[in-house]
């Protein structure tokens, strides 16, 4: 198993709570339990593409504008329920949903806490821990690619957060 470093531990509160942590932990439950492997696909956030999610169809009872067969992030909408807050409003005009918005709502800013990198031969690395659990780079890996291997990381990242969470709570 690839080992998880985070380096700009002292900002962890910064960028994730709690909350976020328990998400991330029935993120992983629900993709243990719900998903099956042929629903997963660590390659896209959903089949259907975001620009195509119309604003006015996200809401909390309209999950399947949200969901798909696709990867962890793309499932949250299933797990968790889409808000209109998860829409992006472009400055280009045609507003369309957003996978990051989800993402940051449901489970903190995870690209600003930076990692030891991890290296995917050949293609790249990975170097904050939202690419460590969710990066579509993982596609180039034949280990990391899988639904275990991403509920795998997505428990490893869950508990080195909360043990530092923990930790600092009692240091300070």
């Amino acid at each position: 198993m690839m080992k998880l470093i985070i380096k700009n531990k002292h900002e962890l509160k910064k960028y994730v709570t709690e909350e976020n942590l328990t998400a991330l932990s029935l993120l992983a439950c629900y993709l243990e339990t719900e998903i099956t492997d042929d629903m997963f696909d660590i390659e896209s956030f959903r089949n259907v593409r975001p620009e195509n999610i119309k604003p006015q169809d996200i809401n909390e009872n309209n999950v399947d504008a949200c969901g798909t067969i696709g990867c962890a992030v793309g499932w949250a909408g299933h797990a968790f329920g889409c808000k209109e807050s998860d829409v992006h409003n472009s400055v280009f005009g045609g507003d369309y949903f957003s996978f990051n918005k989800l993402s940051d709502r449901l489970f903190g800013n995870l690209e600003y806490l930076f990692i030891e990198p991890v290296i995917i031969v050949g293609v790249g690395d990975v170097v904050d821990v939202w690419d460590f659990m969710f990066s579509s780079l993982w596609r180039h890996n034949i280990k990391q690619r899988t639904r275990e291997a991403t509920i795998e990381r997505i428990r490893q990242a869950v508990n080195v957060m909360d043990s530092i969470l923990k930790s600092e709570a009692v240091c300070c």
